[in-house]
């Protein structure tokens, strides 16, 4: 892609690498706190890439087509999850599962790492209604307002985080505004004081959601300032995870749960930082590998509408 920001595809992989770290069982039972902190900015950081990055001047048709290419993947994997809460003893465990159980998690209760599809669904098909509606006179304002309204009238119907939304709309907005994303998270050494404040100031008073607008700037600054600094080497690999969000988000819990045999190999340390890595690592080639396979046996085309759902380029 010509006019690709490829700073994106580097925070996309540095904060994929977060989520994947909230799942892991056994380092949020060794640092509860961690999986906290990751939670204030990580899941805010994508909502404002993807409100950036979401592209409604097309026609109707194709939009439809967008959404349906997210609702499959994401029914077919929810359902999953859900199937397999009810048998596995989870976190997310569902004591009886029947039909109606099984349809209000699916459409207002999704489990696992696959809300962030659900919220970002609704969010993107708001975003078109309004533009869709204001196609001839945008107003910015008035679409931002819009955006936000129709909003608060999903988190009335308790189907989406109000959070999300926001962050959401920020994207948009900066978009909008025609405003480089590069100019309003600018990259400075400066960023590195400003994190450690940020990362000793978290847990203060303040409510949630400006502590999470604080922590998703300051985070977002601070590894846009470590990218200047990676060998293109490092930058590289980074390409790819960052290109492959979708695959590692759809498929990780997979290999998670996994990840709990390799506990008793790794009780030696008491950092838990050598089986983070090894976890991190494995839950993300296979999810990659998964992808590939995919392509191969050619199911790509039935699950996510494209010939490969392995991004090479």
């Amino acid at each position: 892609m010509k006019n690709r920001i490829v700073q994106l595809d580097f925070l996309k992989c540095v904060f994929i690498l977060h989520v994947i770290m909230i799942h892991l069982v056994y380092l949020g039972q060794t640092y509860p706190w961690l999986k906290e902190f990751f939670l204030l900015y990580t899941t805010p950081v994508f909502f404002v890439i993807s409100g950036f990055l979401a592209h409604v001047d097309k026609p109707f048709s194709e939009f439809c087509q967008k959404v349906k290419w997210w609702l499959v993947p994401y029914i077919v994997m929810e359902g999953l999850y859900i199937i397999l809460a009810s048998i596995l003893p989870i976190n997310e465990h569902i004591d009886r599962l029947d039909r109606l159980v099984f349809l209000r998690k699916l459409a207002m209760e999704p489990l696992g790492p696959y809300w962030y599809i659900h919220n970002l669904i609704i969010s993107y098909v708001a975003y078109y209604a309004v533009s869709w509606l204001y196609r001839n006179k945008i107003k910015i304002g008035a679409l931002l307002l819009t955006v936000a309204f129709i909003g608060i009238f999903v988190v009335w119907l308790d189907i989406i985080s109000w959070h999300c939304c926001i962050f959401f709309t920020i994207g948009v907005g900066i978009k909008l505004l025609r405003v480089p994303f590069l100019s309003v998270f600018r990259p400075s050494l400066f960023a590195i004081i400003v994190t450690i404040v940020g990362i000793t100031s978290w847990q203060s008073s303040y409510p949630a959601l400006v502590r999470s607008l604080w922590l998703t700037y300051v985070m977002t600054v601070f590894w846009l300032t470590v990218y200047r600094f990676m060998p293109q080497l490092f930058r590289k690999g980074a390409f790819v995870i960052g290109k492959n969000t979708l695959p590692i988000l759809l498929f990780s819990p997979a290999f998670t749960i996994i990840t709990k045999f390799f506990v008793p190999l790794f009780t030696f340390d008491p950092t838990v930082i050598l089986f983070t890595i090894t976890a991190v690592a494995f839950t993300v080639c296979g999810c990659l590998l998964t992808a590939k396979a995919m392509d191969y046996l050619r199911i790509s085309p039935y699950f996510c509408g494209k010939d490969h759902f392995f991004c090479r380029k």
